[in-house]
């Protein structure tokens, strides 16, 4: 069986493979799922991707995505649900992925772990947050998704990163008077549920019986 279902290599937590694991559910794709125990990383993810950071895909042909976009990526474009917005404009999504990358996430970073980063400002960095956070509800304010009435890519690669904020301190979070932006929040955190994208699974071990993740195409 193994060799018939693309093999994912995640950590329940990580935002990152939280994006892998909801665009496959989303797109309907079936996995196996492999739970990694990040602080001892077994040899077959190490052999799949020496970087050994998740999520990491390896497919039936046997090609690796090593990154948390390519794998979303992958997904929209096998997916087997007609629910992916087509056609968007990079440079669109270009446009929320930059800062997304370059300026909120590290903010963020800073903002979950200020013991870490005690050089920076903390009320900086939220400030920092709150801008994008409130730029995202204002495209929000005009349509269901960031990009169109359909979600994309950028949805799912933006909402990791705000459930990450959210977790960092969410009274602050909660009191933000940004309504679209919660409703999408929450229509995500629902996407989540629905699927048991966030269930335990021990961590995997050579030798292990698989664990197939059962995502299903929607009926017609």
């Amino acid at each position: 069986m193994e060799t018939d279902l693309p093999i994912l290599y995640s950590f329940r937590r990580c935002p990152y493979a939280i994006r892998a694991r909801t665009a496959l559910a989303l797109s309907g794709i079936p996995y196996i799922l492999r739970e990694i125990d990040l602080k001892n990383k077994a040899p077959e993810l190490l052999e799949a991707s020496p970087k050994g950071t998740v999520p990491v895909l390896k497919l039936p042909s046997g090609q690796i995505l090593e990154e948390s976009l390519e794998i979303v990526n992958w997904a929209i474009q096998h997916t087997q649900n007609p629910i992916w917005a087509q056609d968007i404009d990079p440079q669109l999504i270009q446009a929320y992925l930059a800062p997304l990358q370059h300026d909120y996430i590290p903010a963020l970073n800073r903002f979950k772990y200020p013991d870490q980063h005690s050089d920076h400002d903390r009320h900086a960095d939220q400030a920092q947050l709150l801008e994008h956070l409130t730029h995202w509800n204002n495209q929000l304010t005009h349509q269901r998704f960031l990009c169109t009435e359909m979600p994309s890519s950028v949805d799912i690669a933006v909402f990791p990163m705000i459930r990450q904020t959210h977790i960092a301190d969410a009274p602050w979070f909660d009191a933000l008077p940004l309504p679209a932006l919660h409703t999408w929040f929450q229509g995500w955190l629902n996407t989540l549920e629905h699927h048991t994208i966030m269930t335990k699974h021990i961590a995997w071990q050579a030798g292990d019986e698989p664990i197939v993740i059962e995502n299903t195409a929607f009926s017609q």
